[in-house]
């Protein structure tokens, strides 16, 4: 009984020293405040749960670049659509087949209605082509220059 009584003396002293030398170390020098705003930075959560729909921050208006709206519908054809409707990959009307155009234009109820299938996305297409980036207009000018 005193062997253990000792060792756990012995055990309970080390548990204080580096208690204290702990201390001491930490309380030597204050933070950097670089240091702990990163801290603080990391330590935020990554998402939020709102219950009230006042509550949800109004999301930013995406930034339109100089260079994208100055590309004409031939350019967005081009890089954009042509990435499926030039080889009718999944199904996509080819460029230049006027009737498969004019059945999905009749489908969507009009020229209206296919730019909004554009916009909104499609069956495998994704909403504006994929590149979110385009405005509505410029996917019009998309649609109306594929059907030509």
């Amino acid at each position: 009984m005193v062997t253990f009584l000792a060792v756990l003396g012995v055990l309970v002293g080390i548990a204080v020293v580096i208690g204290v030398i702990a201390n001491t170390i930490d309380a030597e020098g204050e933070m950097d405040p670089v240091t702990l705003q990163k801290t603080a930075e990391r330590l935020e959560p990554v998402g939020a749960v709102y219950t009230d729909a006042s509550q949800v921050p109004a999301a930013p208006a995406p930034k339109a670049s100089a260079a994208n709206a100055a590309r004409s519908a031939e350019d967005i054809v081009q890089t954009v659509c042509g990435a499926c409707h030039n080889s009718g990959l999944l199904n996509a009307p080819k460029i230049g087949d006027a009737a498969a155009w004019a059945e999905r234009k009749k489908a969507a109820g009009g020229l209206d209605g296919l730019v909004t299938a554009a916009i909104n996305g499609m069956g495998s297409m994704p909403p504006r082509g994929g590149d979110a980036s385009l405005t509505d207009e410029q996917v019009r000018a998309a649609v109306e220059a594929m059907l030509k």
